[in-house]
């Protein structure tokens, strides 16, 4: 009894003193006015932050209206939301209303996340709570009637609102820091391949440069499209592609532009080399961006190259297809038909100009060579426009008939989206066109190489001459490729919970581009084929490009392919008939379709794992038996393949003799990995002929396999939305004349045996694909 009396004390007495406690930091009716005043005039300054990004686009009067009209918004929706739950909420109503006007607001303009909103809207309103409370209490009150107790919370409040304020903006406004660079595996070869022997395609050509717009004639907007054109265009009906331009905010749009979907103009820019034609013609199209941070202009860089090196190249305006204050709620989200289709009748233009006399352009293009290049929503455009070419009519819309059948030779996806746009609900396919794509590891907007996927459709027909190829650049961003976008891509503020500070410079990612790009037509357009080793393997064009890890992806059309884990589910299956596979020792074998931050690759690959240890007496293998003279090789034949460290680890193999397969726990792999470092994997390929001879080499032989990339894009690890790394392949070719000693006897028409002996790294997974062989290039 005595005790249950005490602890009723020790009760009464923690009770009273928490009321104590509770009662001197409650804050009075001057304190909550001002923590309110504060929250407002934080959420106040953060809804005007966005609105600064409008003003150089349409002028301080509109920023003003969007500003007002979202600040109205959020009390609105604040005061509904406070009558719901004043029943059940004891807080002052003027404090309330302040704390729930700052969530949406919080929640719409700085949210790469839904933690990252909701840690701005909590920081906001401590900061400020702390700040306006103090201060309302000094301005009203000054030093006097306050405690001694009292001036100290005051103080603190002060100095923790107003600290964190200040911290809190050169958070935002600091752009971030470099990263340590990740391992280059491919630069720790012993030998580094010899570099190509051609000019460098991103220097100036012969030709001077001429420059030109054409257009409407009557933009509403932009000068060089109105009385600066050099010529008048026609518009066209784009009504069956842009169902979305309707309602209010179609009227808006038509509003802004000054046309609507029926009549949407023809405007571009040319740069041509100045000399006797019909010179290559190339057209790039821009993806979505603030519609009047005129995007079209930032491919300058491209056409001066190009035109100097004998293409002309064709800048065209969409940004009217793009989002703007027209379309804050929602925007287009299926018009990348519309981009592509576009594009194809600006070529309609130019087979009606070059078979024009008189006109100023004609003869200058050649309409047997022609290229599209496309930039993010531009990117996954010119794939429709290649598709679209060779069809009789719209697919979703039989309508619209189509009658285009240009002679499009190459495709250039620059960042691009995929499956926007779906024709019968099937994401596109590509046939017998030459595909060159490229990714930055860094990009904060397209934050998954999306270009994989039409580089994997992409199905090349016997007799068709061409490549598709990818590059995947550590370090570059999304809107580098476009000098008006530039580093930032995201609008402010959003962006400014990311880390731009680890970015390559821009300097650099347009030579890449601009070496890649250049090469690329230079072999597709203009057949200099010496080119190809770069979209093989970048060190060969070491000379040209600025440090940094790529990953290459290749494929030939001349390609013979002995497995493409696409067939069936059968693990013991060949793509080429007659052959079967077999492993030991792994403990990884799966085939499946292979993952990217965003959805699938569209195409399947083999995993394999190997965790080897002291105690084990055979090496993993994974092995492919062929019929003898299945596949005709010879010495200027290739052994070709892409892998990828998946990033797994390999579970340790079981105990000798131990009973229903429980893991080893004690035994230690052979040249374990260090701790928290990743190693670039190393194995052995064996190839055995019908009689017997082998020939043995090491993947190192071309490069060890490059550790898989990972990237934090955001300043804050738990902010970030998307996967940190991405299944990437590397292409390997191995050339068998250089593999195979003089008078070894070994027959590569009479291959029997691919052997992958996993006898070098210790342990980890890779993902396969794609083996098989093709000739020699150039050869």
């Amino acid at each position: 009894m005595t005790k249950v009396k005490a602890l009723g004390k020790v009760r009464d007495r923690a009770c009273n003193a928490w009321k104590v406690l509770k009662g001197s930091f409650t804050p009075g009716r001057t304190a909550v006015l001002g923590a309110a005043t504060g929250i407002f005039t934080i959420f106040l300054l953060m809804a005007l932050w966005p609105t600064i990004a409008f003003i150089r686009y349409i002028g301080w009067i509109p920023s003003l209206v969007f500003a007002v009209a979202v600040i109205l918004a959020a009390l609105l929706g604040a005061l509904l939301a406070d009558l719901a739950i004043r029943w059940i909420n004891k807080i002052r109503p003027v404090l309330r209303i302040a704390l729930l006007a700052g969530l949406p607001v919080a929640l719409a303009f700085y949210s790469v996340s839904q933690a990252g909103g909701l840690l701005v809207y909590a920081f906001a309103i401590l900061i400020a709570g702390l700040a306006g409370g103090a201060l309302l209490l000094l301005w009203k009150n000054g030093r006097a009637g306050f405690t001694r107790k009292d001036k100290l919370l005051i103080f603190v409040s002060l100095v923790v609102g107003l600290a964190g304020l200040a911290a809190g903006i050169i958070w935002m406004l600091h752009p971030g820091k470099m990263t340590d660079p990740p391992v280059n595996a491919a630069m720790q070869v012993e030998g580094l391949p010899p570099v190509i022997g051609m000019p460098d395609p991103s220097a100036p050509g012969p030709y001077q440069v001429g420059y030109l717009t054409y257009g409407s004639g009557r933009d509403k907007l932009r000068e060089e499209y109105r009385e600066g054109v050099a010529f008048t265009t026609g518009t066209v009906d784009g009504s069956r592609f842009l169902t979305d331009w309707t309602g209010l905010r179609g009227k808006m749009r038509t509003g802004l532009f000054g046309f609507g979907p029926d009549s949407l103009p023809m405007n571009a820019r040319v740069w041509y080399p100045i000399g006797e034609g019909p010179f290559p013609l190339v057209l790039i199209v821009h993806g979505n961006h603030i519609a009047l941070d005129w995007s079209d202009p930032g491919y300058e860089y491209l056409g001066t190259l190009l035109a100097g090196r004998g293409l002309v190249l064709v800048s065209v305006d969409q940004n009217f297809l793009n989002g703007s204050h027209t379309n804050l709620m929602k925007g287009f989200q299926n018009e990348n038909d519309a981009r592509g289709w576009l594009m194809l009748k600006h070529l309609e233009l130019w087979k009606q100009w070059m078979e024009t006399d008189g006109h100023p352009l004609h003869g200058i293009a050649d309409m047997d060579r022609i290229a599209l290049i496309g930039h993010s929503r531009g990117g996954e455009a010119v794939a429709h426009a290649a598709f679209f070419n060779h069809l009789p009519f719209y697919p979703d819309n039989a309508l619209e008939e189509f009658d285009f059948g240009f002679m499009i030779r190459s495709v250039v996806a620059i960042a691009p989206v995929d499956g926007q746009y779906q024709p019968g609900k099937i994401r596109t396919p590509l046939s017998d066109i030459n595909y060159f794509v490229i990714q930055g590891s860094h990009d904060m907007d397209l934050s998954s190489y999306l270009g994989l996927r039409p580089f994997h459709r992409l199905e090349f027909s016997p007799g068709f001459g061409g490549f598709k190829a990818g590059l995947y650049v550590y370090g570059a961003n999304h809107g580098q490729f476009n000098t008006r976008w530039g580093r930032k891509d995201r609008s402010s503020p959003n962006i400014n919970f990311f880390n731009t500070g680890q970015l390559m410079e821009g300097a650099e990612q347009l030579q890449i581009a601009r070496v890649y790009i250049s090469a690329f037509l230079d072999a597709t357009l203009k057949g200099e084929t010496a080119y190809l080793p770069l979209f093989m393997d970048a060190r060969t064009g070491r000379e040209w490009l600025p440090e940094t890890v790529y990953i290459s992806q290749f494929e030939h059309s001349s390609g013979m392919f002995v497995c493409r884990f696409e067939e069936d589910l059968d693990l013991s299956t060949t793509t080429l008939p007659g052959g079967f596979i077999e492993g030991q020792g792994l403990a990884v074998w799966r085939e499946q379709l292979v993952d990217l931050a965003w959805g699938n690759q569209d195409t399947r690959a083999v995993y394999l794992g190997w965790h080897r240890t002291e105690q084990d007496s055979i090496l993993p293998s994974y092995t492919i038996s062929l019929d003898p003279g299945s596949l005709p090789l010879h010495m200027g034949s290739s052994l070709v393949f892409s892998l990828a460290d998946t990033g797994e680890k390999a579970p340790p193999p079981d105990k000798e003799g131990e009973e229903d397969g429980e893991k080893t726990e004690d035994a230690e792999a052979v040249g374990d990995l260090p701790d928290g470092e990743d190693l670039p994997l190393d194995f052995t390929v064996e190839l055995t002929d019908a009689t017997g001879h082998v020939v043995r080499f090491p993947i190192s032989h071309f490069s060890p396999l490059q550790p898989r990339l990972s990237r934090q894009l955001t300043k804050l690890p738990f902010m970030q939305q998307v996967a940190e790394a991405e299944t990437i392949f590397q292409f390997y070719h191995f050339p068998l004349e250089q593999l195979v000693p003089e008078g070894s006897g070994f027959e590569p028409g009479q291959l029997i045996r691919i052997r992958l002996v996993f006898d070098i790294s210790s342990e980890g997974v890779v993902a396969l694909n794609n083996l098989g062989f093709m000739d020699s290039l150039g050869r």
